[in-house]
């Protein structure tokens, strides 16, 4: 008997069994992600300003420190452009909109950058723990640009119509 109502058949989600494995697996993998990012951002206020002050001449291939670090300020101007746009500035190309989209997309091509650089890394004279703290960033970097693009928030123009 089909219902007339609003909610039809057709419309409902079918219900389907699944183990719990699967969403605490997600779950775990997401939270790994962001406090790998997070570790990014303190282990730059320990290295940034020990190159400014010299205490790093003799350190090289900075950028495999740098891209990751860069990629998560992207995803953090995402985020914080998202958290702070009203649903009206949302309906229409300004700062904020742009800043989502640009955002997106420069820490996915961030992400692809900072994993090649990572790998890369281990032809390098570097410091074990830097190249691993990158390699690590970097994956999860990687994860979280997939993850995005699979829900399709990379390069997401919200003003745009359907």
């Amino acid at each position: 008997m089909r219902s007339s109502g609003a909610f039809s058949a057709e419309h409902v989600c079918a219900e389907e069994k699944t183990g719990i494995l699967w969403p605490v697996t997600r779950l775990i993998l997401l939270i790994g992600a962001l406090l790998a990012m997070v570790t990014s951002v303190s282990f730059a206020f320990v290295w940034i300003p020990r190159k400014a002050i010299g205490r790093m001449k003799g350190v090289k291939h900075l950028s495999v420190r740098a891209v990751p670090l860069l990629a998560v300020l992207m995803l953090a101007a995402f985020v914080l452009a998202v958290a702070r746009a009203t649903p009206y500035e949302l309906t229409m190309p300004d700062l904020k909109t742009i800043t989502i989209c640009t955002s997106t997309i420069v820490f996915a091509i961030l992400s692809v950058l900072a994993v090649v650089l990572a790998i890369r890394s281990f032809r390098f004279e570097m410091n074990r723990a830097a190249r691993i703290h990158s390699m690590l960033v970097s994956i999860a970097c990687l994860g979280m640009t997939w993850y995005m693009a699979y829900w399709g928030l990379v390069g997401l123009r919200i003003w745009a119509p359907w």
